[in-house]
This record gives C-alpha cells, sequence and structure tokens, in this order.
C-alpha cells in the first residue's frame, strides 16, 4: 500500500529509515546548512507530500 502512494519509492527506501538509538555506532557526517535546505524542500516531492 505504501509503494502507492509513494511518487518515487526506489528513492525513498534507502533514505528514510528508522533506527533504534543503540545502532547507532557514530556520526558520518552533517549536512550544510543549503544542503540542509534543500534536503527539506524535496522531502514531500520524494515521498509524495508535496501540494
Amino acid at each position: 500500500m505504501l509503494k502507492k502512494l509513494l511518487i518515487k519509492p526506489s528513492v525513498s527506501n534507502p533514505i528514510i529509515t528508522t533506527l533504534e538509538q543503540k545502532l547507532v555506532i557514530k556520526k558520518l557526517g552533517k549536512l550544510e546548512s543549503l544542503d540542509n535546505q534543500i534536503l527539506q524542500n524535496l522531502l514531500p516531492q520524494i515521498i509524495g507530500t508535496s501540494k
């Protein structure tokens, strides 16, 4: 059912994942401010909730 709601399920599956905190060994990095803003703008389109 979820695949029918997503515009691009192959794009969102590897990106959006929930991990238990105890499984995280270390952070690999941090998005720059501009990259974070771009991601925030694209995320609704990726998961199919854009207006």
